[in-house]
């Protein structure tokens, strides 16, 4: 991308405040503003999953070293969303629409839902970080993913559609350091 890459969220505070209607937490920015369509389709793609215990085993199972498990692709998608979107851009590009939130999301769930291979988890023993001793979990991702999308746009008076086929490979190896006693993160790294 040309220029610098900006989120229309910079500055912003999100606050998420629990619904008793929705029985689910819902995002509002913390200060006053003018509840325009944009604050709407920014807000919409926040989340507050981020509890980062995406590759612990299953129900807390208790694990010996060198024991491994699979979460499965849904662990690296939902890593890859902590947060949930945050419209990095060029900062020169239009502020997000909703239907442009719509063709991300439509994509984004295309790659989760079409994705095979898998995560693979080993309990690698524990060790000693800052005076704590955390569980050191090794962790293997390979995943394909494709996704078909369809966009339109008007320019100068004349409606331009264009098709997106997106296949893409994830290989990745990380290290995740959890705070057994605390139940915490304490790091998580993928190269």
């Amino acid at each position: 991308l040309d220029g610098a890459l900006a989120s229309p969220l910079d500055g912003r505070t999100v606050v998420f405040d629990w619904d008793d209607g929705a029985e689910e937490y819902a995002a509002t920015f913390d200060e006053e503003g003018d509840d325009s369509d944009i604050d709407a389709v920014l807000l919409g793609g926040m989340s507050i999953d981020a509890f980062c215990d995406w590759f612990l085993p299953e129900d807390g199972e208790p694990v010996e070293e060198g024991d491994e498990w699979s979460p499965g692709p849904d662990a690296w998608w939902d890593f890859t969303d902590i947060g949930g979107a945050f419209w990095i851009e060029n900062e020169e590009a239009d502020s997000p629409s909703e239907e442009k939130a719509e063709e991300n999301e439509s994509r984004d769930d295309q790659l989760r839902e079409n994705s095979s291979g898998d995560v693979t988890c080993t309990f690698e023993g524990m060790r000693e970080v800052d005076g704590v001793e955390v569980a050191v979990i090794s962790i293997v991702v390979e995943i394909e993913s494709t996704s078909e999308t369809e966009s339109s746009a008007e320019f100068d008076g004349v409606e331009v559609s264009a098709e997106e086929d997106t296949t893409m490979t994830i290989e990745s190896e990380g290290e995740c350091l959890w705070d057994v006693e605390s139940g915490r993160l304490v790091s998580l790294r993928f190269t």
